[in-house]
Protein backbone atom coordinates (compact mmCIF):
# COMPACT_ATOMS: atom_id res chain seq x y z
CA UNK A 1 0.00 0.00 0.00
CA UNK A 2 1.49 3.02 -0.75
CA UNK A 3 2.25 5.79 1.57
CA UNK A 4 -0.40 8.34 3.13
CA UNK A 5 0.12 11.33 2.37
CA UNK A 6 -1.83 14.39 4.44
CA UNK A 7 0.56 17.48 3.12
CA UNK A 8 -1.55 18.84 0.89
CA UNK A 9 1.74 20.86 -0.95
CA UNK A 10 2.32 16.70 -1.78
CA UNK A 11 0.79 15.08 -4.48
CA UNK A 12 3.01 12.39 -4.58
CA UNK A 13 6.29 11.10 -2.95
CA UNK A 14 7.90 10.85 -6.21
CA UNK A 15 7.71 13.82 -5.15
CA UNK A 16 5.55 15.62 -7.26
CA UNK A 17 4.26 18.93 -6.03
CA UNK A 18 0.50 19.70 -5.54
CA UNK A 19 -1.39 23.11 -6.36
CA UNK A 20 -0.73 25.33 -3.29
CA UNK A 21 -1.31 29.18 -4.69
CA UNK A 22 -0.54 32.26 -3.09
CA UNK A 23 2.20 35.17 -3.24
CA UNK A 24 4.35 36.13 -0.53
CA UNK A 25 7.55 38.76 0.33
CA UNK A 26 10.49 37.03 -0.50
CA UNK A 27 14.12 38.44 -0.37
CA UNK A 28 15.47 38.72 -4.09
CA UNK A 29 18.10 35.79 -4.73
CA UNK A 30 21.41 37.38 -5.53
CA UNK A 31 23.31 36.89 -8.44
CA UNK A 32 22.16 35.18 -11.92
CA UNK A 33 18.99 33.23 -10.34
CA UNK A 34 16.11 33.97 -12.13
CA UNK A 35 14.53 32.81 -15.66
CA UNK A 36 11.97 34.98 -17.68
CA UNK A 37 8.66 33.59 -17.88
CA UNK A 38 5.92 34.77 -19.97
CA UNK A 39 4.36 37.60 -19.14
CA UNK A 40 7.05 39.71 -18.41
CA UNK A 41 7.85 37.20 -15.30
CA UNK A 42 10.81 35.93 -14.00
CA UNK A 43 11.04 32.28 -12.07
CA UNK A 44 13.11 31.75 -9.38
CA UNK A 45 16.15 29.43 -10.54
CA UNK A 46 18.56 29.17 -7.80
CA UNK A 47 20.49 26.10 -9.14
CA UNK A 48 23.37 28.77 -11.02
CA UNK A 49 25.37 28.20 -7.52
CA UNK A 50 27.80 31.10 -7.92
CA UNK A 51 30.56 30.36 -5.60
CA UNK A 52 30.36 33.80 -3.91
CA UNK A 53 26.36 34.34 -4.49
CA UNK A 54 24.69 31.25 -3.44
CA UNK A 55 27.47 29.53 -1.36
CA UNK A 56 25.12 28.87 1.40
CA UNK A 57 22.26 27.28 -1.18
CA UNK A 58 24.94 25.48 -2.59
CA UNK A 59 26.26 24.00 0.67
CA UNK A 60 22.58 23.71 1.91
CA UNK A 61 21.51 20.65 -0.96
CA UNK A 62 24.09 19.18 -0.52
CA UNK A 63 23.85 18.61 3.25
CA UNK A 64 21.20 16.63 2.90
CA UNK A 65 23.46 14.31 1.25
CA UNK A 66 25.50 14.38 4.35
CA UNK A 67 22.76 13.52 6.74
CA UNK A 68 21.43 10.63 4.50
CA UNK A 69 19.39 11.83 1.79
CA UNK A 70 18.07 8.23 0.87
CA UNK A 71 17.34 7.09 4.20
CA UNK A 72 15.22 10.60 4.32
CA UNK A 73 13.65 9.66 1.24
CA UNK A 74 12.79 5.98 2.33
CA UNK A 75 12.63 5.84 6.70
CA UNK A 76 10.26 9.04 6.83
CA UNK A 77 8.63 9.85 3.38
CA UNK A 78 10.63 13.36 3.10
CA UNK A 79 10.28 14.87 -0.35
CA UNK A 80 13.25 16.90 -1.43
CA UNK A 81 12.73 20.53 -2.82
CA UNK A 82 14.63 21.02 -6.09
CA UNK A 83 17.68 23.35 -5.09
CA UNK A 84 16.41 25.67 -7.83
CA UNK A 85 13.36 26.94 -5.83
CA UNK A 86 15.59 27.65 -2.77
CA UNK A 87 14.58 31.20 -1.49
CA UNK A 88 14.04 32.94 2.27
CA UNK A 89 10.75 33.91 2.47
CA UNK A 90 10.13 37.64 4.36
CA UNK A 91 6.29 37.43 4.46
CA UNK A 92 3.58 34.93 4.39
CA UNK A 93 0.80 36.32 2.41
CA UNK A 94 -2.80 35.14 1.30
CA UNK A 95 -2.51 31.67 -0.32
CA UNK A 96 -4.58 28.42 -0.44
CA UNK A 97 -3.78 27.49 3.18
CA UNK A 98 -5.37 30.97 4.52
CA UNK A 99 -7.97 32.06 2.55
CA UNK A 100 -10.74 30.47 4.04
CA UNK A 101 -9.95 33.03 6.64
CA UNK A 102 -11.40 35.63 4.23
CA UNK A 103 -15.17 36.73 4.16
CA UNK A 104 -17.08 34.93 1.59
CA UNK A 105 -17.21 37.64 -1.49
CA UNK A 106 -13.57 38.35 -0.87
CA UNK A 107 -12.66 34.28 -0.76
CA UNK A 108 -14.52 33.89 -4.26
CA UNK A 109 -12.65 37.27 -5.57
CA UNK A 110 -9.07 35.56 -4.55
CA UNK A 111 -9.61 32.00 -5.93
CA UNK A 112 -10.47 33.29 -9.83
CA UNK A 113 -7.09 35.26 -8.98
CA UNK A 114 -4.89 32.10 -7.86
CA UNK A 115 -6.79 30.10 -10.68
CA UNK A 116 -5.34 32.43 -13.45
CA UNK A 117 -1.84 32.48 -12.22
CA UNK A 118 1.27 33.09 -13.01
CA UNK A 119 -0.96 35.84 -15.59
CA UNK A 120 -3.05 36.84 -13.40
CA UNK A 121 0.53 38.53 -11.38
CA UNK A 122 1.37 40.39 -14.53
CA UNK A 123 -0.94 43.23 -13.51
CA UNK A 124 -1.97 45.30 -10.29
CA UNK A 125 -4.51 43.02 -8.09
CA UNK A 126 -6.34 44.26 -5.27
CA UNK A 127 -5.24 41.47 -3.41
CA UNK A 128 -1.04 42.52 -3.53
CA UNK A 129 -1.69 46.23 -3.74
CA UNK A 130 -0.43 46.84 -0.43
CA UNK A 131 2.33 44.42 -0.32
CA UNK A 132 3.77 45.99 -3.39
CA UNK A 133 3.31 49.35 -1.61
CA UNK A 134 4.80 47.74 1.89
CA UNK A 135 8.34 49.85 2.75
CA UNK A 136 9.38 46.32 2.90
CA UNK A 137 9.45 46.08 -1.03
CA UNK A 138 10.07 50.07 -1.58
CA UNK A 139 13.03 50.92 0.51
CA UNK A 140 15.39 48.67 -0.58
CA UNK A 141 19.12 48.23 -0.12
CA UNK A 142 18.97 46.05 2.87
CA UNK A 143 22.26 44.61 2.60
CA UNK A 144 21.39 41.84 5.21
CA UNK A 145 23.38 38.48 5.14
CA UNK A 146 22.66 35.19 6.58
CA UNK A 147 24.65 32.48 7.74
CA UNK A 148 23.11 28.58 8.95
CA UNK A 149 21.90 28.42 12.46
CA UNK A 150 20.16 25.01 13.06
CA UNK A 151 17.74 22.48 11.05
CA UNK A 152 14.35 23.03 12.10
CA UNK A 153 10.41 20.87 11.33
CA UNK A 154 8.37 23.67 10.64
CA UNK A 155 4.35 22.50 11.64
CA UNK A 156 6.08 19.37 11.73
CA UNK A 157 5.48 19.06 8.02
CA UNK A 158 8.70 21.09 6.51
CA UNK A 159 12.33 20.98 7.18
CA UNK A 160 14.00 23.79 7.17
CA UNK A 161 17.15 25.42 7.57
CA UNK A 162 17.01 27.70 10.61
CA UNK A 163 19.48 31.39 9.36
CA UNK A 164 21.00 34.07 11.41
CA UNK A 165 22.17 37.67 10.86
CA UNK A 166 25.97 37.29 10.64
CA UNK A 167 26.69 41.26 11.88
CA UNK A 168 25.19 43.92 13.48
CA UNK A 169 24.22 45.44 10.59
CA UNK A 170 22.15 42.90 9.32
CA UNK A 171 20.73 42.43 13.05
CA UNK A 172 19.64 45.61 13.13
CA UNK A 173 18.22 45.13 9.07
CA UNK A 174 15.97 42.19 10.79
CA UNK A 175 14.55 44.04 13.17
CA UNK A 176 13.31 46.83 10.90
CA UNK A 177 12.23 43.86 8.58
CA UNK A 178 10.09 42.28 11.77
CA UNK A 179 8.32 45.71 12.88
CA UNK A 180 7.86 46.17 8.98
CA UNK A 181 5.87 42.82 8.66
CA UNK A 182 4.30 43.26 11.78
CA UNK A 183 2.95 46.64 9.85
CA UNK A 184 2.12 44.90 6.96
CA UNK A 185 0.04 42.48 9.06
CA UNK A 186 -2.11 44.87 9.93
CA UNK A 187 -2.87 46.60 6.93
CA UNK A 188 -4.53 43.14 5.80
CA UNK A 189 -6.15 42.89 8.68
CA UNK A 190 -7.99 46.47 8.12
CA UNK A 191 -7.93 45.80 4.39
CA UNK A 192 -9.33 41.66 4.23
CA UNK A 193 -10.24 41.14 8.42
CA UNK A 194 -7.67 38.25 7.93
CA UNK A 195 -5.06 37.58 10.77
CA UNK A 196 -1.89 36.95 9.07
CA UNK A 197 0.93 36.11 11.67
CA UNK A 198 3.87 38.25 12.25
CA UNK A 199 5.92 35.57 13.86
CA UNK A 200 9.34 35.58 11.69
CA UNK A 201 11.89 33.16 11.61
CA UNK A 202 14.14 33.58 8.21
CA UNK A 203 14.42 29.84 7.07
CA UNK A 204 15.70 28.34 3.39
CA UNK A 205 12.69 25.37 3.18
CA UNK A 206 15.06 21.96 2.17
CA UNK A 207 11.44 19.83 1.70
CA UNK A 208 8.37 18.13 3.35
CA UNK A 209 7.44 14.81 5.05
CA UNK A 210 4.57 13.12 3.54
CA UNK A 211 2.67 13.06 7.00
CA UNK A 212 2.93 14.18 10.84
CA UNK A 213 3.11 10.84 12.14
CA UNK A 214 6.24 9.80 9.74
CA UNK A 215 7.72 13.46 10.66
CA UNK A 216 7.35 12.89 14.26
CA UNK A 217 9.34 9.92 14.14
CA UNK A 218 12.53 12.07 12.93
CA UNK A 219 12.64 14.34 15.68
CA UNK A 220 15.09 12.48 18.41
CA UNK A 221 17.64 12.90 15.04
CA UNK A 222 17.74 16.70 14.59
CA UNK A 223 20.03 17.71 16.31
CA UNK A 224 22.73 15.31 14.76
CA UNK A 225 21.86 16.55 11.66
CA UNK A 226 22.14 19.77 12.35
CA UNK A 227 25.56 19.18 13.45
CA UNK A 228 26.75 17.84 10.63
CA UNK A 229 24.43 20.21 7.99
CA UNK A 230 26.78 23.09 10.66
CA UNK A 231 29.75 21.61 9.36
CA UNK A 232 28.80 21.73 5.63
CA UNK A 233 28.15 25.67 6.22
CA UNK A 234 31.05 26.53 7.70
CA UNK A 235 32.01 29.73 6.58
CA UNK A 236 28.60 30.03 3.61
CA UNK A 237 26.65 33.20 3.62
CA UNK A 238 24.37 34.87 1.86
CA UNK A 239 23.89 38.17 1.22
CA UNK A 240 20.44 40.33 0.25
CA UNK A 241 19.92 43.52 -0.79
CA UNK A 242 16.25 43.90 -1.68
CA UNK A 243 12.82 42.33 -1.56
CA UNK A 244 9.68 41.74 -3.65
CA UNK A 245 6.29 40.21 -3.77
CA UNK A 246 6.18 36.82 -5.66
CA UNK A 247 3.63 34.56 -6.49
CA UNK A 248 3.86 30.56 -6.94
CA UNK A 249 1.74 27.99 -7.91
CA UNK A 250 3.31 25.19 -6.11
CA UNK A 251 6.46 24.87 -3.42
CA UNK A 252 9.08 24.59 -6.66
CA UNK A 253 7.38 27.16 -8.61
CA UNK A 254 8.15 30.77 -7.35
CA UNK A 255 8.22 34.12 -9.46
CA UNK A 256 8.16 37.37 -9.66
CA UNK A 257 7.31 40.80 -12.35
CA UNK A 258 10.55 40.98 -14.07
Amino acid sequence: MPPAITNRKLATVAPSWAPFRGFSLLFDNPGDSYIPLAGRLSRVNSQVFRETDLALYKVLANSLDAVGRDRLIEKYLFCPLPPESYHVTVWDGLNDGNASHLPENLRLHLDRFFDALPVSFSADAVFTNAANRSPLVTEGGRGIRFEFRNLRKFANVALVAELAPTDLHSEETLRRIIDGRKQLCIAYKEEFDIDLSSDYRPHVTLGYFANNEIAELCTPELQSWTDLTRQSCAGATILFSSIDVYGFTDMAAFFKRA
